[in-house]
């Protein structure tokens, strides 16, 4: 997997992470106001699993949401 983006200004991570499928991961905004940043994490051709994208709800070290969209 390879980090595709790392987003910390919070309004511009309050948009993308609220934006529904296929094009965000629709969190619920109280979960956003916890967060420190946006990460959007992505396979690789090279990877073994199925290719998906996953979005990361991060604050400090610790991942307090996340949520995979499959085949993107």
């Amino acid at each position: 997997m390879r980090l595709l983006e790392q987003i910390t200004d919070p309004a511009e991570f309050m948009t993308k992470a609220r934006s529904v499928p296929p094009t965000g991961p629709a969190f619920d905004a109280e979960v956003i106001r916890e967060a420190d940043r946006l990460e959007i994490w992505a396979t690789e051709s090279g990877d073994r699993a199925a290719d998906y994208i996953e979005f990361r709800l991060v604050l400090g070290e610790r991942i307090i949401a996340k949520r995979r969209l499959e085949e993107y």
